[in-house]
């Protein structure tokens, strides 16, 4: 899986973080305030990913479903569909018992109208952060970007991501499944 991360030097990032902590006290800007968020990270060493523009620039595949799926990382299972007012969107899939079983859905991320003549109403499987990759934080917080070579198949190179922004993400890891988690994530899939 390859994505397009965004890496600035420890110091210069330092030094924008600075320029726009100052811009916030000057004015109460958004645009400042995000810029502020990111560059923070940046001067901790991290590295920054579109998340959006991942999912946009991977496209889709075959059937005309989306090469990369992102969830938060505590869901088991994420739809993709067509929403009426704001296009395309991830949305956790939680059943609910009211005497009938029914899927009712949460937004996780919002793609926007990004793509044409796209398969929608399609679910698959999140998948579980391995131990070494566990963040000390309650997973709610993370979201796993992976890519989806069939949207009933196991997931394929997940990545671990917090959120900074409506789309930009921290990268904290990446790793491949193994054949035994694969097989037991094969139990859970609708």
């Amino acid at each position: 899986m390859e994505v397009e991360l965004v890496e600035v030097q420890k110091q210069q990032a330092e030094q924008e973080w600075k320029n726009y902590l100052e811009a916030c006290k000057k004015e109460a800007s958004p645009y400042y305030n995000k810029m502020k968020s990111v560059y923070y990270r940046l001067k901790q060493g991290y590295q920054i990913l579109d998340a959006g523009g991942a999912i946009k620039k991977a496209g889709l595949n075959e059937k005309k479903e989306p090469k990369f799926a992102i969830a938060r990382a505590d869901m088991k299972m994420v739809a993709f569909i067509k929403e009426w007012n704001s296009g395309y969107a991830f949305v956790e899939v939680t059943k609910q018992r009211w005497g009938n079983s029914i899927e009712s859905y949460k937004k996780v991320f919002v793609l926007g109208n990004v793509f044409q003549d796209v398969k929608v109403d399609i679910k698959t499987i999140v998948p579980k952060v391995p131990p070494q990759h566990l963040p000390e934080k309650d997973l709610e917080n993370y979201h796993v970007l992976w890519e989806v070579e069939s949207w009933k198949d196991i997931p394929k190179d997940p990545i671990l991501l917090k959120r900074v922004t409506k789309n930009l993400f921290v990268f904290l890891a990446k790793w491949n499944l193994t054949k035994l988690e694969g097989m037991v994530l094969k139990e859970f899939i609708i």
